[in-house]
């Protein structure tokens, strides 16, 4: 199973919905579960991820969890499964963090690289082009090089897998080789 965490910024009386996604076999999303708190903190996440346990949901260590890189996901999913959990970050949420560092005339070949980085089909490939990518963000902003190098090891998750195709989308489009994966992972 893909596993998708979702935090929307939306306060309901200085609360913070925090919602987790499960994505099936043929790609349709499931709401799993839904945990209020005043922040995205590791207390509310751990509550999250027992909560839907304790309704039913097996969590294994083969779950391959996408996050948006909150350190209280992160946390919780550690502390549940060590350092060996399959920790994807988005890419989506990565580019646009990315974006936030570079001026705007850089933008679109920021974005361009980063996006020719993960289609890539191997992770040697992703991974130098990425490192490619972070040494000229490093002459233009090196706060931009340090969002990216923080990062490097969970963009390419599913590179390291041998995941291919629609997954590297996290589960937006589909999850099509999410059998193939599942085999290699559990």
């Amino acid at each position: 199973m893909l596993i998708e965490y979702k935090q929307w910024v939306i306060t309901l009386d200085a609360k913070m919905p925090v919602i987790t996604l499960g994505i099936d076999i043929q790609g349709i999303k499931h709401v799993l579960g839904f945990w209020e708190g005043a922040s995205e903190d590791h207390e509310v996440c751990e509550a999250l991820l027992s909560d839907i346990q304790n309704r039913g949901l097996t969590l294994t260590k083969g779950i391959i969890w996408i996050t948006d890189g909150g350190s209280g996901i992160i946390k919780a999913l550690r502390d549940r499964f060590g350092n060996k959990v399959l920790h994807q970050r988005c890419v989506i949420h990565k580019d646009r963090n990315i974006q936030k560092h570079v001026p705007k005339k850089y933008r679109a070949e920021a974005h361009r690289r980063f996006m020719t980085a993960i289609e890539q089909n191997s992770y040697e490939d992703a991974r130098g082009m990425l490192e490619d990518m972070k040494r000229w963000l490093g002459g233009i902003n090196e706060s931009a090089a340090d969002s990216l190098q923080e990062a490097i090891e969970e963009i390419l998750t599913v590179h390291r897998l041998k995941i291919t195709g629609l997954l590297r989308t996290n589960g937006e489009k589909g999850v099509s080789h999410l059998r193939t994966a599942s085999a290699r992972t559990v």
